[in-house]
């Protein structure tokens, strides 16, 4: 799983919302919680919350309740903590369970080989146009991958790019101006 595969509809601030949700719903139906982050008298697609669902479940930040895979509940490493209290304070328990992965068959093993990428490009990246970031990266990370230009072909898209943005500068990598990622050897 890659956070950055559902591109705008995840982000920290709809995860930590679903997560704060849970944890003073206590145990609660999959249903309610989709049905309070979007409720589908007001929109029939609950498409964005599900996928926050799943990034929420695959950070083991929320899980399934034993012999009821209908009802969830706050993950038991977050149980009775005041980790939760606060953006700063979710900010380093995600950091802590998605940067560092450095196996390819690893959840979010892209975004941190982007990230990678992007803290020791040669050229200034925030003089480089979005596509141009991307089939820079597509090029220079995977050579051996035919077609790089093509949308099949590239392992890292326009899409993956703008989420990778907002989960980047989330996490502390820089910060967003312009759809750009000033990070701080800028400042």
């Amino acid at each position: 799983m890659e956070i950055i595969n559902f591109g705008r509809q995840v982000t920290p601030k709809r995860v930590y919302t679903l997560v704060k949700l849970v944890e003073h719903l206590g145990e609660v139906s999959r249903k309610e919680i989709l049905d309070f982050l979007q409720p589908e008298s007001l929109v029939s697609n609950q498409e964005a919350s599900k996928n926050a669902f799943t990034t929420a479940i695959l950070l083991e930040l929320i899980q399934d309740i034993e012999n009821n895979h209908k009802k969830i509940k706050i993950h038991p490493s977050l149980e009775n903590t005041k980790e939760l209290d606060g953006m700063d304070n979710f900010r380093q328990i995600v950091q802590q369970r998605m940067l560092g992965i450095t196996e390819n068959n690893e959840d979010n093993y892209l975004f941190n080989l982007v990230t990678s990428w992007y803290a020791v490009i040669d050229d200034n990246p925030i003089r480089l146009s979005k596509s141009d970031l991307v089939n820079k990266f597509n090029s220079e990370v995977f050579p051996h991958v035919e077609n790089i230009n093509l949308e099949e072909g590239q392992k890292f898209n326009d899409v993956k790019l703008n989420a990778w943005l907002i989960w980047a500068a989330f996490l502390g990598f820089g910060y967003l101006y312009k759809d750009k990622l000033i990070h701080t050897i800028y400042n």
